[in-house]
């Protein structure tokens, strides 16, 4: 047995070193599986007891197994039910999401530029989906060490709720997961979600797709508030949308967003500033003149449509230039 002096560090299995690490990334790249997962989850291993910033769950290490793990899943045409099969730009893919996104990871690796999920709420009740992590009650207690295999109580305070988070966000982590090889460098992702999971999803894309890629979060105002009389009424959800890598995103992307009425604004540009350099009679002079019979001689007060000065309002001193009419003749100031 090896002996351990003062002063010395306990021995302890060492982490990948770099150039085994660079041969994993590209190893894992060619097999569309992400590398950087891959490398923190052996590091994991090797340093169980290293403690890190990180939102932890029952379960979440069989849902990390699954996001990496192959699918036996396989995509059959459906010629008949199709339109322009030789010709169209355009996938519907109907089964489990997850073996679907699966099956599309390696044809469509980094070639999406937009995802956009609307995955089922957790509505706080019993919750189901085909997938392995689906847990009772019971068990949950059980490997939370709340309750011994023979049914005995190891605690007075019994926590329960946690399985409802807990299967919640093992269906959506493999999930998110495989989307990431699907999205393009400069692509996006959008996960629409209610208040139940808001908070814990928020944590999860930061963990998968990085906190510095958040873009931001979009309320959608439903319409019909829901709550009760002693909570507040929640009338809006979420959309979280992040970049897959926010530098290339800013390079070659740009967030817009359009202006109430700035399509009629610049109709109204165009019209008037395609009458600039033409000659009228004021249609209000000749209103009065025939009104009240002024016998004025309109050719006189023919004005020209041109770009000058005219000063709506002021700031710092500085007049904004406007197109506006002028008597011809009359020269500019």
């Amino acid at each position: 047995m090896d002996s351990i002096t003062e002063g010395s560090q306990s021995p302890v299995i060492s982490a990948p070193d770099q150039n085994l690490e660079q041969q994993l990334l590209s190893l894992a790249e060619r097999s569309g599986v992400d590398g950087h997962q891959l490398v923190s989850q052996l590091r994991s291993y090797f340093r169980s007891d290293v403690e890190q910033y990180a939102l932890q769950w029952m379960g979440k290490k069989a849902a990390k197994q699954c996001a990496l793990s192959s699918t036996r899943a396989k995509l059959e045409a459906d010629h008949q039910a199709s339109i322009n099969w030789l010709t169209t730009q355009n996938v519907f893919v109907e089964g489990d999401n997850l073996e679907a996104l699966k099956l599309l990871k390696k044809s469509y690796h980094q070639a999406v530029k937009m995802i956009y999920i609307d995955p089922p709420y957790n509505t706080g009740q019993e919750f189901t989906y085909q997938d392995k992590f689906s847990e009772n009650l019971r068990d949950y207690l059980a490997h939370t060490n709340q309750v011994l295999t023979q049914g005995e109580w190891l605690t007075n305070e019994i926590e329960a709720s946690g399985r409802y988070h807990s299967n919640w966000l093992s269906m959506i982590y493999p999930r998110l997961e495989v989307a990431k090889h699907l999205l393009r460098l400069d692509g996006v992702i959008l996960v629409h979600i209610d208040e139940n999971e808001s908070h814990h999803l928020r944590l999860v894309m930061n963990e998968i797709y990085g906190e510095e890629n958040f873009l931001g979060e979009i309320c959608w105002d439903k319409g019909n508030p829901k709550g009760d009389a002693i909570a507040i009424a929640y009338q809006h959800e979420s959309i979280l949308v992040y970049a897959r890598d926010i530098s290339i995103f800013k390079q070659q992307c740009r967030l817009v967003k359009p202006k109430d009425n700035a399509e009629k604004m610049l109709n109204k540009a165009r019209q008037l500033c395609g009458k600039i350099g033409k000659q009228i009679i004021p249609p209000d002079l000749k209103q009065a003149n025939s009104k009240y019979a002024l016998d004025l001689n309109l050719e006189d007060y023919r004005q020209t449509y041109e770009l000058g000065h005219a000063c709506r309002f002021q700031a710092m001193g500085a007049c904004t230039k406007l197109p506006v009419w002028r008597r011809s003749g009359i020269q500019q100031t």
